[in-house]
């Protein structure tokens, strides 16, 4: 993806190269606006360029977000269904204890 986006390769990618990119990604739509914060967001040593390690970095940090919130999700699903089980449980344990 990054060797796509860099149109001029020389090796990192300028504000318009990750807009363009951004662009051809399905079904993402996003302003030049939004793609001007994300990339600020990326550029951590803030020289306006992203190279490959900042964007390698910014897509596992991107994956670890929507990881982080699957198990949430599915923490949440299972705690309630737990949390229901335990206190059926300590109900049917006082009725007929």
């Amino acid at each position: 993806m990054f060797k796509s986006w860099d149109t001029s390769g020389d090796g990192v990618l300028t504000r318009d190269e990750l807009y363009k990119g951004l662009m051809q990604v399905p079904n993402l739509k996003i302003t030049y606006e939004g793609a001007d914060y994300i990339f600020k967001t990326i550029d951590i040593d803030h020289n306006n360029k992203i190279n490959y390690s900042e964007f390698i970095s910014a897509s596992i940090k991107s994956q670890s977000i929507i990881l982080e919130e699957n198990l949430k999700n599915a923490f949440n699903f299972f705690d309630k269904v737990y949390f229901r089980r335990v206190i059926l449980d300590l109900f049917l344990l006082e009725i007929f204890a």
